[in-house]
């Protein structure tokens, strides 16, 4: 195994780092301190070649001219979206940055997928790793509390990426930290119609026009586009009639994950044979099909990749029971862990 650095870039007098782990298999990631993101997920694939399997910024000016994408970005301090900016904490109304028409989006405008982390290598036996960390400060963008971010980033040697979040608070406050990795399985990055995807969720929530759900509870998926416990393909699912695909050009939807499922998510490309297994201890997945893309943007198109976002619910927080885990003290940290296992019998 091997761990390696280079610098990933200059912007406004700022100089980025990317680390890239290695395994014993020819698989790497790229990771860098621009947001504690992912840049590349390298697999070899059965013909020798080796593929990115991951939409990924090439250096720190596309992370900035682009953002509105977040690609692979860690997320937060609250990913999604929080309806009207505000939410209610011990009988007061917090009141955030409203970064997208009225409600606040992703933690803000400028947020800690901009920010410069601090970070640590390692190896053990069975992996390479590195650790980012960040203190978010008390009042930025209207959250309470000096917050620290710890991220792990993990490549293992039987070829699985893993993310374990681990936050800390001086001051009662909320979480909901994700990655917003997009996913591409084609050694051409052609768009991910071709590609099939199942979901162990028996409920998903359908969304109003902002975004945000509409309901607390979901629906139920049976008989509807949104059953993908046995998997279907992409394409169905975009091009069908269903009315919440239509209005959003694709998925752009929260599903609520089974317990005791594993793993909670596939997604594969029958042609080259490569899947991606995703285990979470994530109550709930938000599936993005890049139903769009940035006007700034010359190279992809729309439907380029899939985002995977494993979090708790968008707007919980504001849902008449928030979840417990959401609220965060000095005596009490939020952890959540996500693996990306690979599953390819080639490598």
């Amino acid at each position: 195994m091997n761990i390696e650095e280079t610098i990933f870039g200059q912007y406004q007098e700022m100089t980025y780092h990317k680390i890239i782990l290695e395994n014993d298999h020819q698989v790497s990631i790229e990771v860098t301190d621009l947001g504690a993101r992912i840049v590349g997920f390298n697999v070899p694939l059965a013909s020798g070649e080796m593929v990115n399997i991951v939409e990924g910024h090439q250096d720190a000016k596309e992370v900035f001219d682009l953002h509105s994408y977040y690609l692979g970005a860690t997320v937060g301090r609250v990913a999604g979206r929080i309806a009207d900016g505000q939410f209610s904490l011990n009988g007061e109304t917090v009141y955030l940055d409203q970064n997208e028409g009225k409600n606040h989006l992703h933690g803000g405008e400028i947020s800690i997928d901009l920010d410069q982390w601090n970070y640590t290598i390692g190896e053990d036996d069975e992996s390479v790793f590195v650790t980012f960390e960040w203190t978010d400060p008390d009042g930025r963008n209207g959250y309470p509390g000096n917050v620290t971010f710890k991220v792990t980033h993990r490549l293992t040697n039987n070829n699985a990426w893993i993310i374990d979040y681990d936050v800390e608070t001086d001051k009662e406050t909320i979480v909901n930290p994700t990655n917003h990795v997009y996913f591409n399985l084609n050694a051409n990055h052609e768009t991910i119609l071709n590609h099939q995807l199942q979901i162990q969720a028996s409920r998903y929530m359908p969304v109003d026009d902002s975004g945000l759900p509409i309901n607390e509870e979901g629906k139920d998926v049976t008989n509807s586009i949104f059953d993908l416990r046995n998997g279907r393909l992409l394409t169905d699912i975009i091009n069908s009639d269903d009315e919440q695909i239509k209005a959003k050009g694709g998925l752009d939807h929260p599903f609520i994950l089974d317990d005791n499922q594993a793993p909670s998510l596939s997604l594969s490309q029958p042609d080259n044979k490569l899947a991606v297994d995703i285990y979470t201890t994530a109550p709930s997945v938000i599936i993005y099909t890049m139903n769009g893309n940035d006007p700034n943007d010359r190279e992809r198109q729309p439907h380029q990749a899939i985002a995977i976002e494993t979090q708790f619910l968008p707007n919980a927080m504001n849902f008449s029971n928030v979840p417990e885990e959401l609220i965060i003290n000095p005596g009490k940290a939020f952890h959540s862990r996500t693996v990306y296992q690979l599953n390819d019998e080639n490598i």
